[in-house]
C-alpha cells in the first residue's frame, strides 16, 4: 500500500520547529514576570508564591529568559 502524500510544509523540520515553539512557550509561562512591590521579578527563579519568595528575587527578565530572547548575550 502507497504512503499517502504529505501535507506542503510539515516534514521533520517543520515538525521540529513547531515542538520548539511550543516548548520556548512553556518556557516563557514558567517563567512569569510577578509584580513583587515595585519591582517585577521572575515568579519562577524567585521561588514566589503567596506574595513572598523563597530565593533572592530575581529581576525580570530572568537569565533563562534573557538567553530565549538574545541567544548570543555572552554575559551570565
Amino acid at each position: 500500500m502507497p504512503t499517502p502524500p504529505r501535507r506542503p510544509g510539515w516534514g521533520p523540520a517543520a515538525v521540529r520547529a513547531s515542538q520548539q515553539a511550543r516548548a520556548l512557550d512553556r518556557i516563557r509561562a514558567l517563567h512569569a514576570p510577578v509584580q513583587h512591590g515595585r519591582r517585577i521579578i521572575c515568579g519562577h527563579c524567585s521561588g514566589y508564591g503567596n506574595g513572598s519568595c523563597d530565593n533572592a528575587a530575581v529581576p525580570y527578565p530572568c537569565p533563562t529568559i534573557r538567553a530565549i530572547d538574545d541567544p548570543q548575550e555572552t554575559s551570565p
